[in-house]
């Protein structure tokens, strides 16, 4: 064994023992003393080990490498992988959970989202790209499931249901012996269908197996009482007979029927759930006459809200709520809310938290229903957004929503009101929403020009705020090529709409032009005689230059030539920058003074001849030292300008 091998595996396994970690975790970055980084050759080891390079492992040293675990190592990208996969195993093992949720879960190892990143396995999976060892861990792992789509996930559990009962018929309550919410999945196929969301794919396969697209009573039922188990086979789960037998005994017992809802009898019947039930077959016609009218004769309460089991906090809350929706016709309140001593902001924040946890009594549930209460604090927002958003367009019919209208929550009314009008039109809104959103959309075209309008305000605040910052500028000098902060040129974006202002048929409406004329475009348009004078002026000037060259020869300007000069200099710059009209591009082509621009100007520079003696050169040099001038050419200038 050679000692520069038996160095570097040393060495590895001190960084091992050191940083407690595996070697695929060592990073790419770490090097040995003999200068090779750690990855690579136990990448190499590694391959060797494996039988995939030509060269031969010694038995010695396949024992020693089995000790740091070189049969289980793995690459970055193999490690990545198995790192991510761990977490998702950890993911459903701690929530109980049986899909991950979107933008909301990450990876406790790795902090990747892994909604993002089981689809892009699915997709692979899909596609026949996945690696085979890859789909060997997700199979040892266990969770083959996630590499299906939600629907095939959702159809497979409902043809094993389908083969056991003969039906599809289920409590949306029923879950499945692996954790799979079955009956809460066919609710959500039955509202994707009403939606229009739901592929003709999925609508076939699920009417083969006899699915009933129809809104049962269960799904109102369970949506009001979450916590109270509804049950479309009762008779399976309980005998009715058995149940009266057991009610006939607790009401001669107690003299009553009132049984809590937890009760169990000593044989194990729980009698309490029975009775729950049976008030929600009551009203749905779901069981015979001879036990209602047996439960009659023992004075059952078939009224499902009874405020006398609430506790007494829960019937202050609900007296406090009664009294402030009374007055002012809605239970938005803050948590910080008080009614004198009683906190009704905690209490409604306590409810929403028993609310989706599914402890929230029925009678509380009820009673905050009939006073239009929100379920989810998310929608709060959205309602006042709604509220204020309906209110500006109500009030300014023909104008968008401006980019500047904040809410009084801090949205941004602009941004909410596009994000929300994609959706509805995507069908993507919920029904209760989209019925909402419904009175103030828009059609598609009509988004498009709301688009284009706002946009035309921002730039036009671009020029105002450039206008701002520099007085002696107006719209009709406005330099050119300045950028804005929502156009790379609104110079001439400004310049397209001048043009368009005065056009015959001119697209500006009466709100653009009015915002236009408080620039002053009417002022530059009085002053076109001005304009008129200047191309006169420009025409002149050509024939000047020319008539010169013609007379002289060359363009080198006497001293009383000094506006020509002037003139000349400043329209060669111009035809540099690309700034000249195509007319007058063609005037000067056609007179030959477009070349007279390309030549130089000689008499730019002066030649100067002078005769100094040595010490007064070197009283120069001293000025020019003392001045931190580096020549006497740069001196002379600095002494030009003082």
């Amino acid at each position: 064994m050679s000692e520069r091998w038996q160095q570097n595996f040393d060495e590895v396994c001190a960084y091992i023992k050191e940083h407690n970690c595996e070697i695929s975790d060592i990073p790419y970055d770490v090097m040995t003393s003999n200068g090779i980084t750690m990855q690579n050759w136990i990448k190499e080891q590694h391959l060797t080990y494996c039988g995939r390079t030509a060269r031969t492992m010694t038995a010695e040293r396949r024992k020693i490498l089995d000790k740091i675990g070189i049969a289980d190592y793995r690459n970055i990208y193999d490690n990545e992988f198995y790192k991510a996969l761990a977490d998702v195993k950890q993911y459903f093992e701690e929530s109980g959970n049986d899909k991950i949720k979107k933008d909301v879960t990450f990876g406790k190892t790795t902090g990747i989202d892994l909604y993002a990143w089981v689809r892009i396995q699915r997709r692979k999976y899909k596609s026949g790209k996945l690696k085979q060892r890859y789909l060997q861990w997700i199979q040892q792992a266990d969770l083959m499931f996630i590499l299906e789509k939600p629907f095939d996930i959702g159809y497979r559990h409902a043809l094993e249901f389908r083969r056991t009962y003969g039906d599809l018929q289920m409590p949306v309550a029923y879950v499945c012996e692996d954790g799979f919410r079955l009956g809460k999945w066919c609710v959500a196929m039955r509202d994707r269908r009403k939606r229009g969301q739901a592929q003709e794919m999925q609508i076939e396969k699920l009417d083969a197996l006899g699915f009933d697209w129809s809104i049962n009573y269960e799904k109102r039922e369970m949506k009001l009482f979450p916590n109270v188990l509804v049950m479309s086979k009762l008779q399976t789960e309980f005998e009715d007979k058995n149940g009266l037998a057991h009610a006939e005994q607790y009401f001669s017992k107690h003299g009553n029927i009132d049984v809590p809802k937890g009760h169990i009898c000593a044989d194990g019947f729980p009698l309490g759930r029975w009775l729950e039930v049976l008030k929600f077959r009551y009203r749905s016609s779901g069981f015979s006459s001879e036990i209602t009218d047996k439960l009659k004769e023992m004075d059952f309460n078939w009224n499902i809200i009874d405020t006398q089991r609430l506790s007494g906090q829960d019937k202050t809350g609900i007296a406090c709520a009664l009294e402030y929706y009374s007055y002012y016709h809605h239970l938005n309140v803050s948590e910080s809310y008080a009614k004198g001593d009683f906190s009704l902001g905690e209490w409604l924040a306590d409810v929403r938290k028993r609310y989706s946890g599914g402890t929230l009594p029925a009678e509380v549930i009820c009673k905050l229903q009939e006073m239009y209460f929100i379920w989810d604090s998310s929608d709060i927002n959205w309602y006042y957004n709604f509220d204020e958003c309906r209110s500006f367009i109500r009030s300014h019919p023909a104008t968008p929503v401006p980019s500047d209208l904040v809410s009084s929550s801090g949205t941004v009314l602009n941004v909410w009101y596009r994000n929300n009008h994609r959706a509805y039109e995507d069908g993507k809104l919920n029904l209760a929403r989209a019925k909402l959103f419904s009175e103030i959309a828009v059609s598609s075209e009509q988004m498009q020009k709301n688009n284009a309008r706002l946009l035309w305000d921002k730039h036009l605040n671009d020029v105002v705020r450039y206008l701002e910052q520099h007085s002696e500028y107006t719209i009709w000098n406005f330099p050119p090529r300045i950028a804005g902060q929502h156009i790379s040129n609104i110079s001439a974006w400004l310049k397209a709409q001048i043009k368009e202002y005065f056009s015959e048929d001119c697209d500006l409406d009466e709100q653009q032009r009015e915002k236009l004329r408080q620039l002053g475009i009417d002022e530059g348009n009085q002053n076109s005689s001005v304009r008129k004078e200047n191309t006169k002026k420009w025409y002149e000037n050509c024939l000047k230059l020319k008539a010169f060259y013609e007379e002289h020869g060359h363009i080198d300007f006497p001293e009383e030539y000094h506006e020509l000069r002037k003139w000349f200099l400043a329209q060669r710059g111009a035809i540099k920058r690309g700034a000249f009209s195509q007319k007058r591009i063609d005037f000067l082509t056609e007179n030959g003074i477009i070349d007279l621009f390309k030549q130089p100007l000689r008499g730019n520079t002066v030649k100067l001849e002078v005769t100094v003696t040595k010490e007064q050169f070197d009283e120069l040099m001293q000025k020019v030292e003392q001045e931190g001038c580096t020549n006497i050419s740069e001196y002379l200038i600095k002494l030009a300008k003082l």
